[in-house]
């Protein structure tokens, strides 16, 4: 039993000093596809936790996939980049994701779960268009332009336009 199947969590905006930018508890067979997410002081920007079931038993995550999100960070390091606890990794997918850190390499950042995706962008600029103010969309010559995954899941971007390019967040 779990405590959401098939869930999509797709086009979203989170920016500011947010510490949790996307979690997953107790997720079955669920989609997070297509986030834009520029976080300031971010504890851990994407976790994945064990969950309850309405039984009480616990209620584990499976077979997440993370595809075409746009991790920017900003300010202290986080605690962990992606905090996923071993029991919550069962067919974990990722895929086409760009993460960058202001504050040095991301490699250097601490991660419960590497970052293994293939066509993953890691440590470019995505060059977004002033995220203090909440624009998150992407410039010329962003790296997220056109490097994306095509989901039929997601066809639309977060302003409800067709997406012409698989593009790397919610743009």
């Amino acid at each position: 039993t779990h405590e959401g199947l098939r869930l999509q969590v797709v086009n979203n905006l989170v920016w500011g000093q947010v510490r949790v930018g996307v979690a997953a508890q107790g997720c079955a067979d669920c989609l997070v596809a297509h986030n834009s997410l520029a976080l300031v002081d971010a504890g851990q920007p994407l976790r994945s936790l064990t969950g309850e079931s309405a039984s009480g038993a616990p209620s584990y995550t499976q077979d997440l996939r993370l595809i075409n999100n746009l991790v920017h960070l900003d300010g202290r390091a986080p605690g962990s980049l992606l905090n996923f606890t071993a029991d919550n990794l069962a067919g974990l997918v990722q895929s086409h994701n760009l993460y960058h850190y202001t504050g040095g390499p991301v490699s250097g950042l601490y991660s419960d779960t590497p970052i293994a995706g293939p066509g993953d962008v890691i440590d470019q600029d995505p060059r977004l268009g002033d995220p203090p103010s909440g624009d998150l969309t992407l410039r010329a010559g962003s790296p997220a332009l056109g490097a994306g995954l095509p989901l039929p899941e997601v066809v639309r971007d977060v302003t409800g336009a067709c997406r012409a390019a698989a593009n790397i967040g919610a743009y």
